[in-house]
């Protein structure tokens, strides 16, 4: 990983400005991502990559089954800084996970 959290969630915070996102998607973006942040600091972690990510995604309940809504959200959310750091972009995003 090239950047450490904190870098990639301004970073997508700032491409979903520039694709024209409205402020509410953002601040809902950034509230995941938050949570990333915040779960990260309070192991130590500074760099975000795939293994941490599962742990996260565990932790979080995120791994369930059926997710609600908002669950489902999140993790799209989270997992769009680790796209961002491999391929330097954003992942498509759709209603589907």
């Amino acid at each position: 990983m090239s950047k450490n959290i904190d870098e990639l969630a301004a970073q997508a915070g700032q491409m979903l400005a520039e694709l024209g996102y409205a402020h509410g998607t953002i601040q809902h973006y950034k509230n995941s991502w938050n949570k990333a942040k915040r779960w990260c600091s309070e192991r130590g972690i500074e760099w975000f990559d795939t293994e941490q990510e599962q742990q996260f995604i565990e932790d979080m309940g995120l791994n369930e089954i059926v997710l609600s809504p908002q669950a489902r959200n999140m993790l799209r959310y989270v997992r769009s800084l680790l796209s961002l750091d491999k391929d330097g972009c954003l992942p498509p995003f759709s209603r589907a996970l």
